[in-house]
């Protein structure tokens, strides 16, 4: 079997053509960075009925993720690198919905998240939610305000005057699993440099911290839109540069780069 590794903004994955006999062990195992290749996830694409592919995601951990911004774009580069598919624009079929994706002239890869989700139900937050009002949380000493929306999977963001100042591993380790959240979520840090533009940090679920996160980036950048009243907005990452678009009916967009890596060859008796 080939294991191929790509990156986008440093969130990295591997990538098999066909499904693998045992897909959370095979992830658990691949993506360890000391045992293993080493990523953040593993990705593979499957038949669909309603879609010319359908993209299944497993966490580092080999836990079920059911939709990944970054690993969609890697995604969209494995499947034009392996010739699987070869239209520049299609639509990819996820457990968190139909995903429609463009190859643009420069690779950069651009996918449409949908509008996100705010209407929550109790699965995802207890006592569900009807809008996106911040909720409030202890945290230490304080309570802070976070928005909680779903834009494939389930996302809170948390805006600071300060990114610099604080540890992404306390708020990750806090929030990840709290009892707020049945299902577990993602945790994104932001903070607005202007409108327009922001930096954010994020513990993914399941992962941990990244270099970057593309649904955490889109909820972040959404978060920010709707306070400031734009509809393009630069996200900064640790590991580089994304850009949100969010249209007049908010439906959001996220565009960035992907790059192959390396191809492993695995063994039989391995």
């Amino acid at each position: 079997m080939r294991i191929y590794k790509y990156e986008a903004t440093g969130n990295d994955f591997l990538f098999v053509t066909t499904p693998p006999d045992d897909p959370s062990n095979f992830a658990a195992y691949w993506c360890d960075r000391h045992y293993g290749i080493g990523a953040d996830g593993l990705i593979f694409p499957v038949k669909s009925s309603v879609a010319p592919v359908a993209m299944r995601y497993y966490n580092a951990d080999g836990s079920v993720a059911p939709m990944c911004g970054n690993g969609m774009r890697a995604f969209v580069r494995f499947l034009y690198d392996q010739r699987i598919v070869t239209a520049k624009a299609f639509s990819v079929d996820t457990l968190g919905g139909m995903i429609d994706v463009r190859m643009h002239e420069d690779f950069s890869i651009e996918i449409g998240l949908g509008i996100p989700q705010t209407v929550l139900s109790d699965t995802l937050i207890k006592g569900g939610q009807e809008n996106m009002s911040p909720i409030k949380l202890p945290f230490g000493d304080e309570t802070i305000k976070m928005h909680v929306l779903n834009l494939g999977t389930i996302h809170v963001v948390h805006q600071v005057n300060d990114l610099d100042a604080i540890d992404i591993n306390e708020y990750g380790e806090a929030f990840v699993r709290h009892t707020m959240f049945p299902s577990g979520i993602n945790v994104n840090i932001s903070q607005t440099l202007k409108p327009g533009k922001i930096r954010l940090k994020t513990y993914e679920r399941g992962v941990g911290p990244t270099l970057s996160c593309g649904t955490g980036t889109a909820a972040a950048a959404y978060v920010h839109a709707i306070s400031e009243g734009v509809h393009f907005v630069e996200a900064s990452v640790p590991g580089g540069t994304l850009h949100v678009t969010i249209d007049n009916n908010h439906y959001v967009s996220l565009r960035g780069p992907a790059r192959y890596i390396a191809t492993v060859i695995e063994e039989e008796n391995s």
